[in-house]
């Protein structure tokens, strides 16, 4: 709205917030790392993430180095718990590394190790 006043500064903000509720059954140990519980299954064209946690997970980036994750072309999925999700990727590698925002906010990067069509977490990269 315009102001009768001659001096205003106004500010529009856009602001997006997610807000997840969790159960107090579902306990969380202060420090846990339950994205590390992730499966990535290859696939043509990508692979197919496996969340068998009882949380959401959002991954927010898949690539063949911890920079390609993190700074690579991906459209944003989230896992919803028990379940799994296909995803299409620039590639398929022998140690993909996946991206994740946590509950603060960050997002740390896992290192995953693949044999015997599946790939398991290592680590953070």
């Amino acid at each position: 709205p315009k102001s009768n006043k001659p001096n205003v500064l106004q500010i529009a903000l856009q602001t997006r917030i997610k807000l997840f509720y969790r159960p107090k059954a579902i306990v969380q140990a202060p420090g846990a790392v339950w994205q590390d519980k992730l499966v990535l299954h290859p696939q043509v064209g990508g692979y197919r993430i496996e969340n068998p946690t009882p949380y959401y997970i959002t991954v927010i980036g898949i690539g063949g180095t911890a920079e390609q994750a993190e700074k690579g072309k991906f459209d944003t999925v989230m896992v919803s718990p028990d379940s799994s999700v296909s995803v299409k990727t620039a590639g398929s590698w022998d140690a993909p590394f996946l991206t994740y925002i946590n509950d603060y906010g960050g997002r740390p990067t896992l290192r995953f190790s693949c044999s015997g069509g599946a790939c398991v977490a290592k680590g953070k990269a």
